[in-house]
């Protein structure tokens, strides 16, 4: 299991009032979120990334890119512009049609 730890995020994915929460814990097993919270947890840990400093938030949606593809690759394409949106923490792209 990884342990990412000293995390910031916002309080109502831990069901705060508060507006910003720092030092969140997340344990991840596989590819599943298995705790998320202020509290280490008792865990079987295989590795630990202290995040302190950087903000936890679900991933991001981009309703307006332009890949400029076809026609002006040399800008930028839709693995080029993917890329970049993955790097920036956005898990959806909406490429508009012009």
């Amino acid at each position: 299991m990884l342990l990412i730890k000293n995390a910031r995020t916002l309080g109502h994915y831990l069901g705060k009032d508060e507006e910003l929460v720092e030092n969140v814990f997340i344990l991840i097993d596989g590819n599943k979120i298995n705790y998320l919270g202020t509290e280490k947890p008792e865990a079987d840990v295989s590795k630990e990334i202290d995040v302190k400093g950087l903000f936890m938030s679900a991933g991001l949606i981009d309703p307006q890119v332009h890949f400029r593809e076809p026609g002006m690759e040399y800008k930028e394409d839709i693995e080029s512009g993917s890329r970049a949106a993955n790097r920036g923490g956005f898990t959806t792209v909406i490429s508009m049609p012009n």
